[in-house]
């Protein structure tokens, strides 16, 4: 698969050290790492959320890179680096008897896990069903959450401690102890919304309060809060946000009751169509629960209730009229704080700007506290964190010729006391003891009065070869800058044991194609604009192919003709391109600027024919093309050899044998397997599997000898198809939740499915129903491996799979149980190597992983078991060469 034309790049060097291992050791069956640069560090490498908490004297963090993707790392302040404990999304860790626990989930399901912060002592607990996560919460003597199956669920601790409360209700929010028991918002069985209690005991779980239908109008419930001898929440009473409630309760039935309904804010806080923001508790004060809300006059200003409609009023119109004077919103949970007398949140009184305000809960102690971006300018003030009774946020702290500087401020809730505490930005969250702190240098904690850097978060980038493809006796590939785009060839050399730039560019639009023994991309010089280039692997042997966009007397400056899909045909490379006259068109080359030309004008003007689905068929090209009406078309190059084989509109183009397949639009049969032995006569529906005009949604077609096997996408599930170009031969085999990755090896192919009852894992088939099979649950039970990557080399596949103890690593399989297993654990322990591009080369399968210490690099590893892998001679010491200027 080739990135679209218009991937743009910028220039840039970069040093190259030496490689670290062989090339190709052919009996030993251990994956190598070929290549090694200057890995320099990169900050912020991992992006941290949710929040981070301290248990005891170890920091957790859930956080999300590149290489592992989501995990739940942990520091003790021991070592320079985290501890990855759990390779997959968790949830913030809580402190209960004196331990860490999270819920930790994958597509599938999740689990509860304790960790004493190693990753020996990281262990699940109990399953909590299906792949989602929702709040866990320390209450009394026990812990209440709700997992995958959205219930309620408490727990001891331990498995058999762990029990799910209620069948019945599905949790809207957050558990909430209070007067002897735990409160919680939910969905009951009934679809009404409502106030749910618990003792701990699935028979004390029961709806206090019925608030009534939750289908009609997609109500909603959140905001649970007890404060001053009541519980206090909110419910959603129209679509799309537009009119709230606000409701308080004694815990009882008859006392549940709404206080005051209000309209949603549109505007500036929720531009455009999307919901409206409904009110949101800031704090408890002064025997009073203040809330932000819009009452459809005001704008959204700071509200307070006493539990009664009478008591619920306006305190402050920080901006007078309907303008809204609260910036804060529940889109950013941290945007406001509260201590014990005082409360911090942002508004904009319309004269100052978005600034720092402070409320002790009555209406003259609510004012600006300090103008912290003088004048009109705004600080946005956000990331309240309280500490004892002060606050530690993030603003703006402009300085000449720094206009955009920000700083992490502490505040004792005075204009005096509000001072710097660290110049930088940061998103700041409060932990056990402080706050943590996370910034482009690392995550960060505070006690208030000291910084200490817990993980700097950066790790070796690498390499990180983008594009492999096999050529000569190594590879082409390109290289993923840090911007993620691309500028450079570069080339593998196995019998050197070389790896180097062949040439810079300014930017590329395709990764390498290898075509009839050279690599052909397309390229910008900085001169020529995007062209179609062709290098034979050394950089005097790569050069401009044809400079096809030329410059016009009305434009002088450099075209793109955004080449595409070089394919080998007989003695022809073929090519999509565009030359400013004849639109996008079907080219070809042998090689030399002379020997390439457009090969026909299908769709005279400016737009072309829109060529596709270049195919290799019996010497010859096939493609399809979208204008003027859409076909299946043929080519040798020739006018005369120029024809089209169907006038119907054609994609997924493939051949298998001496047959080309398709998926072919008719106005009677709707898109259907076609088939076509390059001539008209020969082109026909294979099955109308849907009869008449209806559709399956086909795709993936996928070679597999002479058969061809597709993808057929309904509503609830994917079907796995096969054919061998008749009717009669065309059949579904399975039909699962999903699947996906069709990959043939030999006459079969193997891909990742879903069947409901393992997870996402490796399936292989042979054509029939009995022959399509799970080959192995890698992540036993509802959990899922995630096979990716696949890549056949000899009658194996080699792919990236999770078993759920090792990370993302390499896996090999022959189709079987037993002959499917781990290759190599590159990043030990639940870290991942992330392999990805495999690609085989004679008796290599080289691909990209990453390690610690390295970074993304190439890697190879014998295609061949073992025993059968033919001697290849004495390894070499391969290095990597420097950039060419």
């Amino acid at each position: 698969m080739h990135p679209h034309p218009g991937i743009r790049t910028a220039a840039a060097a970069f040093a190259a050290a030496l490689l670290t291992a062989s090339a190709a050791g052919a009996r030993d069956a251990g994956a190598r790492r070929l290549t090694r640069v200057d890995d320099a560090p990169v900050p912020g490498f991992l992006y941290v959320a949710p929040s981070p908490s301290r248990v005891g004297e170890t920091i957790f963090f859930p956080a999300s890179d590149p290489k592992n993707g989501d995990a739940m790392w942990a520091s003790d302040g021991s070592a320079p680096r985290a501890t990855l404990l759990f390779g997959a999304r968790a949830q913030t860790a809580v402190s209960f008897s004196g331990r860490a626990f999270f819920i930790g989930t994958d597509s599938t399901s999740s689990k509860l896990w304790e960790t004493d912060g190693s990753l020996a002592g990281t262990t699940p607990v109990a399953e909590l069903g299906g792949p989602y996560a929702g709040s866990l919460a320390a209450i009394g003597d026990a812990l209440y959450l709700w997992g995958g199956d959205v219930h309620p669920w408490t727990s001891d601790g331990t498995a058999a401690g762990t029990l799910r409360l209620s069948d019945d209700a599905t949790v809207e929010g957050g558990f909430v102890g209070w007067n002897g028991s735990v409160y919680f918002l939910a969905l009951g069985g009934d679809s009404h919304l409502g106030l749910w209690a618990t003792e701990g005991a699935p028979g004390s779980t029961r709806r206090v309060a019925d608030l009534g239908d939750a289908l009609e109008k997609s109500r909603s419930a959140y905001g649970l809060t007890a404060y001053g001898g009541r519980l206090y929440f909110y419910t959603s009473e129209e679509a799309f946000g537009a009119r709230y409630r606000l409701w308080t309760s004694d815990g009882s039935a008859a006392a549940t009751a709404a206080l005051r309904d209000f309209p949603g804010t549109f505007g500036t806080v929720c531009p455009g169509q999307c919901f409206g923001i409904g009110p949101e508790t800031l704090a408890g004060l002064a025997g009073h629960l203040d809330f932000f809300a819009d009452d459809g006059v005001h704008g959204r200003e700071l509200w307070q209730t006493d539990g009664t409609p009478a008591g619920t009023q306006l305190l402050v119109d920080v901006s007078p009229g309907a303008g809204a004077g609260v910036t804060t919103s529940f889109q950013d949970p941290q945007s406001t704080g509260a201590s014990a007398s005082y409360a911090l949140f942002g508004a904009d009184d319309g004269l100052h700007g978005d600034e720092l305000w402070r409320t002790d809960g009555t209406a003259a102690g609510t004012y600006l506290l300090a103008d912290l971006s003088p004048g009109p300018d705004d600080s946005y003030p956000y990331g309240f964190v309280a500490v004892g009774d002060q606050f530690f946020f993030t603003a703006a702290h402009p300085r000449p010729g720094d206009p955009f500087q920000r700083a992490i401020y502490r505040t004792d809730g005075t204009a005096s006391g509000t001072v710097i505490f660290r110049n930088g930005a940061a998103q700041l969250y409060p932990i056990d003891g402080g706050f943590a702190a996370v910034d482009g240098g690392g995550i960060w904690v505070s006690d208030g009065a000291t910084f200490t850097l817990v993980d700097d978060l950066s790790r070796p980038r690498g390499l990180e070869p983008f594009g492999l493809t096999a050529f000569g006796d190594g590879l082409a590939f390109s290289r993923l800058d840090a911007d993620n785009t691309l500028h450079d060839l570069w080339r593998y050399d196995a019998s050197a044991g070389e790896a180097g730039v062949v040439h810079h560019f300014a930017r590329l639009s395709t990764l390498p194609e290898v075509a009839g023994g050279a690599v052909y991309l397309g390229a910008d010089d900085g001169v020529h604009g995007v062209e179609p280039w062709v290098s034979d692997g050394t950089e005097a042997g790569t050069r401009l192919l044809h400079e096809i966009a030329v410059p016009t007397p009305d434009y002088l400056g450099a075209f793109d003709s955004d080449p595409d899909g070089f394919t080998a045909a007989g003695s022809s490379i073929y090519f999509t391109a565009w030359d400013g006259t004849h639109g996008a068109e079907l080219w070809l080359t042998d090689g030399t600027d002379a020997g390439t030309r457009l090969v026909q004008d299908f769709q005279p003007g400016i737009y072309g024919s829109v060529p596709g689905d270049l195919t290799t068929f019996r010497g010859a090209l096939a493609f399809s093309i979208a204008f003027p009406q859409g076909g299946l078309w043929t080519t040798d190059g020739t006018t005369a050899g120029t024809r089209e084989t169907a006038p119907t509109p054609a994609s997924f183009v493939v051949a298998a044998g001496a047959t080309l397949y398709f998926i072919g639009y008719d106005a009677a049969t709707g898109n259907e397997l076609w088939r076509s032995d390059g001539t008209p006569q020969g082109t026909r529906l294979v099955k109308d599997a849907v009869p008449g005009p209806g559709n399956q949604n086909l795709y993936a077609l996928t070679p597999a000898g002479v058969r061809i096997f597709y993808l057929a996408q309904g509503s609830d599930h994917t079907e796995l198809w096969t054919s061998d170009g008749t009717e009669a031969g065309t059949r579904s085999v399975a039909a699962l939740r999903a699947m996906g990755s069709l990959t043939a090896v030999g006459a079969r192919v193997f891909f990742y499915a879903d069947d409901g009852q393992h997870g996402f894992e490796l399936w292989t088939s042979d054509g029939t129903p009995g022959g399509t099979r799970l080959v192995r649950d890698i992540a036993p039970g509802l959990a899922s491996s995630f096979p990716d990557s696949l890549g056949a080399a000899g009658d194996r596949i080699f792919f990236a799979a999770d078993d759920g103890v090792h990370g993302i690593e390499p896996w090999v399989s022959d189709g079987t149980a037993e002959g499917t297993h781990l290759l190599e654990d590159l990043s030990p322990g639940p870290a991942s190597s992330s392999p990805s591009q495999f690609v085989a080369s004679g008796d290599v399968v080289y691909f990209a992983a990453s390690d610690d210490g390295a970074g993304k690099q190439i890697w190879s590893i014998a295609a061949l078991p073992d025993e059968t892998v033919p001697p290849r001679g004495r390894p070499r010491t391969p290095r990597v060469a420097p950039p060419r200027d």
